[in-house]
């Protein structure tokens, strides 16, 4: 008879172990002017070449710039490429 156990999960006390989608945060990462990655849950919600709005949970994330591209997105994030002048945060 073979008996089969369990693996106990691992333990952890850090958010970061987890993927954003899970615990419901994001995280930007900003490079000089030329380029954004937000790691996380994301919404589209305008898309021109000079703006782009985003909402991440109750945040929205308004991008003004030139040739502004998205690169990569996906369920999990958004990478933004283009010249950026501005980033604004906003609740609700």
């Amino acid at each position: 008879m073979v008996m089969l156990m369990k693996k106990k999960p691992a333990k952890t006390n850090n958010f970061s172990d987890f993927p954003p989608s899970i615990i419901g945060n994001y995280y930007i990462e900003i490079f000089g002017d030329k380029e954004i990655v937000l790691t996380g849950k994301t919404e589209i919600i305008e898309l021109g070449e000079t703006v782009l709005k985003i909402k991440c949970n109750e945040h929205r994330i308004s991008l003004e710039g030139e040739n502004i591209k998205i690169i990569n997105y996906s369920y999990d994030g958004i990478r933004i490429k283009g010249i950026i002048k501005k980033v604004e945060f906003e609740r609700g």
